[in-house]
């Protein structure tokens, strides 16, 4: 969970900065790789009972949905559809955070 929140946490404070520099969006969208992979991470290291709990495995679900909608608002490379998605990030983890982290 620490280590999805620290590059969440980069993606949403660097990445409008990020967006206003050459080459932005795709260095946007390698951050967002690594988040990609961090969020996976928090599905396949959570304690079994937590794979077993309902409410756990719909808040990974909202928090993978969050990451896959920013990673296609990337892909259309405009960028105020990554601002809007990126704006849809955080509430997802963070309710999961205060249920199971």
């Amino acid at each position: 969970m620490n280590a999805y929140h620290a590059q969440m946490e980069k993606v949403l404070i660097d990445g409008p900065k990020t967006l206003l520099e050459p080459n932005g969006l795709l260095q946007l969208t390698a951050q967002v790789g690594a988040l990609d992979y961090l969020a996976a991470k928090l599905n396949s290291e959570a304690p079994v009972d937590y794979l077993k709990n309902d409410e756990f495995v719909a808040s990974y679900k909202a928090v993978e949905q969050s990451v896959a909608d920013l990673k296609t608002a990337l892909f259309t490379q405009d960028v105020a559809q990554v601002k809007a998605a990126m704006g849809k990030v955080k509430v997802p983890y963070s309710k999961m955070f205060i249920k199971f982290g």
